[in-house]
């Protein structure tokens, strides 16, 4: 009796030590997806900014040589 008890709860030990590792690598892929969409999302914005600001220098620059 004691044998089987001892093999019960290994393998419940087992099963939890599995669903553990399986949530820890769900939240690793999660992590992993959020800091890509940030990233990106980070990059156009950055992108987008500095080709406003390229638009308005060209812009800016061409009234500037209007006026003379």
């Amino acid at each position: 009796m004691a044998h089987l008890l001892a093999m019960v709860v290994e393998g419940v030990g087992g099963f939890v030590k599995t669903l553990w590792a399986l949530q820890e690598r769900r939240w690793s892929y999660t992590f992993d997806a959020v800091a890509s969409a940030a990233v990106s999302v980070t990059m156009a914005l950055v992108l987008c900014l500095l080709s406003i600001r390229t638009s308005y220098r060209h812009r800016r620059g061409d009234m500037l040589f209007a006026s003379f």
